[in-house]
Parts: C-alpha cells; structure tokens; sequence
C-alpha cells in the first residue's frame, strides 16, 4: 500500500502532510502458545486450566492467517491500551486514536507473524509512541476448541481493534520498530551543555553574549526575553519553525474538548431519542389498551343492549360462563340464514366462547342474511312486507333486537312461500291460501305461532 508521505522520519515511519504518522509493515499479533488466567478468556464451562492453573492457548497459522480472519483487521481503530469494552458505533470517537490498513502475513523470518500498516492521527497518541511506548496488542472475538485438557485454540478470530500497550503478551516482536528515542547522557554533560543542547546553540561564544545581553537588559529594566525551548526534529530544515509542546498540548486539550462535546451531545441526542420513542410506544400501548377496552366495552353495551326477554329467547342464562346455552338459537340462526341467503358461508359455533361473543356473531350474520337477501326481488318483497312496505333499509345500523324479530319473521314467511310452492306475487293475488304479512301485528302473530316463548328455568 502507498502513502504519500514526504517527511521521513525513519526506515518505517513517515509523516503525512497533515502530520498524522505512518508506520509500514507492523507486526501486530504472532502464532505459537500464550498462557492466560481462566478469568481473561470467555470459555466453554468445562475447559479446566493446567496444574499451573493456567490456559494454553494455541494460536495456529491456519487460524491466525485465515482470509477472513485477517481481513476483519483492515480499516479497525487503534486505540491507546484497550478499552474497557469493544470499540462500536457508540464509543469510536471517543478510542479510535488511528487505523489499521493492510493487514497480511510476514514472509521469511516474519512468517509467523501478521502485519499491518498503522496510520495514526492523534498527536497525542504520537507523542506516545515518540517517546517509547511502543508494544502493540490485539483485542478481538475469537472461539475455542479445547483439544487437550487445559490446552485450547483460537478459531474465527475477528479483530476489534488494536491497542498501544506498555507491555504486550506477544512481547517485543509485536512493537512499533525504528524508535526516534534519543537518550541524552545527563551526567555526562555540564548544565550550560544541556541547555545549549536544549536551545539549540552551538557555538559557546554566542551563547555566553546572549546570556550577557539577558543580564543587561533585565538590569535596565526591559522586559526579559520569553525562552522557549523546542524539540527540533532532524528531518526539519533549517529555516522552519517546530510546534512548541505547550501549544501543541493546548491545541490538543482544545481538541479533546471539542470533541467531548461532541460525544456528549450526540449521547443527548441518543438519550432524548431513547425518551422519545419510549414516550411513543407508551403512547401507542396505552391507545391500543383503550381500543380493546373501548371494544369490550362495545360488545357489553351490545349485550346488554337486548332486553332479558330476547336473551331468553335466545336460551342465554344472564349468568352464563360460555355460549353453551345459545348452541340451539345458532342453528336456527344458521337454518334461516340458509332460507334468506342460500349458499352463505356461516360462522362456526364455539361452545367456550363468550356468550356476549357470540350474541354478536348471531347478530352480523342475521345482518349479512338479510342484506343479501334484500338484493333478491322475491325475498326483498318479503322482507319490506315485515318491515311495513319499506323501499330502503341500512340492516347494519339496525340494533340487534330488531334485526332478530326482522330476520325470523322473514325467514318464516320464505319459509311458509317455499314450503307452499308458490310466489309473495301468487299470494297477493290470493292463489295461496295463508296470504301475508301486511301489518306489525301479522308479525307478531306470526312469529308467535312459529316461535312460542319459551318458560324460564331460573
């Protein structure tokens, strides 16, 4: 992979215009045994350790270089030592301190080992690794297979991140190479030496005459001469100026501040959210709750709606449990529906139904009967007969009592004109014997002689 990187700082680490740093060709995990305490891992229940009281984890080359193993690295986040949970959507911009790019296995002397390249783009972070912090270890999500007792392996190993550590498992072999780490033997030089080391003077001479005029200027009054001290890369040229450390360090405060706003406004926004659709679904359960119970209340209303006369008729105890009782008014229901409407398709009976359940099924399917038969010429004469010469009847906004005394009515006189094997028109011309209804008290008449009231038996 290439990086445009004109600042070299070393044989494998280089500076992007942007100052973020590159490090090439990183070792970052490694084959071979790692002994861990049973508490690190999450492993099966009956993988017990050794007599060391240690797990063997193995970490073989068909795992650790798997395609789809190696690839789950490319693009994951560095982050400096790991973190007390997997980096996520959630957290990444609070950890991720840089990316990993172009992970694949070493050749030669490096084939046990899996490298990456590091691009890291907090200062902070490179400040670290500046000054010496420089082993690297891998957090991932990986299974076991126990093969021995107390000896597992790693398998589907998908990596999560990679982390700066003071100290790695895999040891030094898996740390960031070519340190710029400058080790200053401070015993060995004199504190005028260190401080010319430190300002960047050379030459003695100058630096005595610069002291000098200091003292004379402080005599006179002047405001003394702010020294910064400035940390001069090699790779830098002569003419320019480096970052001061403090204002680096302000910058990156200013940064981390900014930032913490950010993660703190988008949690908000994911609290407010979370608030938010709670708000609604407490909101749509309690609409929901009160369509039932305006349902149930609906269905009580229409149970009670019919006097205690129909309800005997109908054989419904007031204080019955379930629709046992009204099984022989929903076969007579089912029996005239077929006179009114033949060929309908009718409701099955459910004798552990509610009775109010199944008063109301009765009811829409005297309904539908009637509906369907006043589209019919011959039986729509019958039923305007019962209904006192109407020419337009909505059954749906009937209440239930009267569709009941309609819908029997209607079905005895179809039933009387089929039975007669005549015609409503026959009849009115007096062809038939029995004539029709013509008035509420033929009706009443009538359904009196079909259907007698029946004694009660509380």
């Amino acid at each position: 992979m290439k990086f445009f990187t004109p600042e070299k700082i070393s044989g494998k680490r280089r500076k992007t215009p942007e100052g973020f740093l590159v490090i090439e060709g990183t070792p970052i995990a490694r084959t071979g045994t790692q002994a861990y305490d049973p508490k690190e891992l999450d492993l099966p229940a009956d993988v017990e350790p050794e007599a060391d009281g240690m797990v063997h984890v193995h970490r073989k080359p068909e795992d650790v270089f798997d395609p789809v193993s190696v690839a789950s690295w490319n693009g994951k986040p560095i982050t400096n030592d790991h973190p007390s949970e997997m980096v996520n959507t959630f957290n990444w911009r609070l950890l991720s301190l840089g990316t990993v790019l172009n992970p694949r296995q070493g050749k030669g002397d490096q084939g046990d080992l899996l490298l990456a390249d590091l691009v890291v783009q907090d200062q902070g972070l490179i400040m670290l690794i500046d000054a010496g912090k420089v082993e690297l270890s891998c957090g991932y999500n990986p299974e076991y297979e126990e093969f021995e007792p107390g000896k597992v392996k790693q398998t589907n190993i998908i990596g999560n991140h990679v982390a700066l550590v003071e100290e790695g498992r895999c040891g030094p072999r898996c740390a960031i190479g070519d340190q710029q780490i400058q080790e200053i033997p401070v015993m060995k030089m004199t504190y005028k030496q260190k401080l010319m080391n430190l300002i960047g003077v050379k030459d003695e001479a100058a630096f005595k005459a610069a002291l000098d005029a200091e003292a004379e200027e402080g005599a006179t009054g002047v405001e003394p001469l702010a020294v910064h001290i400035h940390n001069h890369s090699p790779a830098m040229g002569a003419d320019e100026e480096p970052a001061d450390p403090m204002t680096a360090m302000g910058q990156r405060v200013g940064a981390l501040e900014d930032m913490m706003k950010d993660v703190a406004g988008y949690f908000k926004d994911m609290k407010d959210k979370a608030a938010k659709d709670a708000e609604e679904k407490e909101k749509t359960e309690k609409e929901a709750k009160d369509a039932e119970g305006e349902e149930e209340k609906k269905e009580e209303k229409e149970s009670k709606d019919a006097s205690e006369e129909e309800m005997e008729e109908e054989g419904m105890d007031k204080g019955a449990k379930d629709s046992a009782p009204l099984a022989a008014s929903f076969q007579t229901t089912i029996a005239v529906a077929e006179i009114l409407a033949p060929g309908l398709s009718h409701p099955t009976f459910d004798a552990k139904a509610k009775p109010a359940a199944t008063f109301k099924a009765m009811c829409q399917h005297r309904k539908t009967a009637l509906d369907l038969a006043w589209n019919v010429p011959a039986s729509r004469g019958v039923i305007s007969d019962v209904m006192g010469g109407k020419t337009t009847i909505d059954f749906k906004a009937m209440d239930c009592s009267r569709v009941r005394s309609t819908f029997l009515a209607a079905g005895a006189a179809m039933k009387r004109i089929n039975n007669a094997g005549g015609s409503r028109q026959q009849q009115d011309a007096g062809t038939q014997p029995d004539g029709v209804i013509r008035s509420i008290a033929d009706l009443n008449r009538r359904a009196a002689e079909l259907y007698p009231a029946r004694t009660s038996t509380r």
